[in-house]
């Protein structure tokens, strides 16, 4: 079931990282002598080859979450909720635990609403499909931020724990809220995207 989160996300994220490289560099990003031109079309194929990003969004939300109903949910799942349930009340943790819970939550709630709506009409799962990959991976990349936040907060007097710590932070801060969006996304589900007559085409 991870094997399409593995596959899209790093690659969507690739290109983001390489993207953003570009920007910072201005014009000299687009200069050959520089590499980074390179380094983007190199990123660039791996949305693309190894079945496309989208195919790999469709195969999560048509086919891995649909069979047994969701059911496969629960090996991703049970983990996780151990681990907040172990961490609960454990000092410095509250600030990973609590986002992680609701995200978790959230997966659920937009897995079930995936299927129930989806199972009946596949323009609704279509429409959602690349939202939920991408929420399902910052849950699973919140995880393990937070496993990664539980190792560091032993260690106080490692600098290296401690940089770990201020990156599962800058995650938790500064990226993981985009699963709000997401949602929101997914729940407005998909007659918006397809009322449009093929004249307006």
């Amino acid at each position: 079931m991870l094997t399409p989160i593995v596959k899209a996300h790093f690659t969507d994220l690739g290109c983001e990282t390489i993207d953003t490289c570009m920007q910072v560099m201005g014009g000299a990003g687009y200069c050959t002598e520089y590499g980074v031109e390179q380094f983007y079309r190199d990123v660039r194929i791996s949305k693309i080859w190894e079945g496309t990003n989208g195919i790999q969004a469709l195969d999560l939300a048509g086919r891995k979450i649909t069979e047994n109903l969701g059911r496969n949910l629960r090996y991703f799942m049970w983990p996780l909720v151990e681990f907040v349930e172990e961490n609960r009340g454990i000092e410095g943790m509250e600030e990973f635990n609590k986002p992680l819970h609701q995200g978790a939550k959230g997966l659920q709630q937009l897995t079930l609403l995936m299927i129930t709506e989806g199972m009946g009409n596949p323009h609704f799962l279509a429409a959602g499909a690349t939202d939920y990959l991408r929420y399902f991976a910052n849950v699973a990349l919140a995880y393990v931020w937070a496993k990664m936040a539980r190792v560091c907060l032993d260690n106080p007097d490692s600098i290296f724990h401690q940089a770990k710590l201020a990156s599962a932070r800058v995650f938790f801060k500064r990226i993981f809220p985009e699963t709000i969006s997401l949602a929101a996304s997914i729940q407005s589900g998909h007659k918006h995207l397809m009322e449009y007559p093929a004249e307006m085409m």
